[in-house]
């Protein structure tokens, strides 16, 4: 739903300087996106190598 703004100078201001707010938002937001899907990645080699390790012991028992 658009909200009802008057066009004034300041209103005109205030928009571009909420633009701004969430284009950085939103660049943040997608580097810490990236961020967490690297250490889920690592997290995930992590287990894998332990899971491995684990069925190592118990093939040799």
């Amino acid at each position: 739903m658009a909200i009802k703004v008057t066009p004034t100078k300041a209103n005109l201001i205030a928009s571009k300087n909420a633009l701004v707010l969430a284009e950085k938002g939103y660049d943040l937001l997608d580097k810490k996106r990236t961020v967490l899907i690297k250490e889920m990645m690592d997290l995930n080699k992590n287990a894998k190598a332990l899971q491995d390790e684990i069925e190592e012991k118990f093939d040799k028992s």
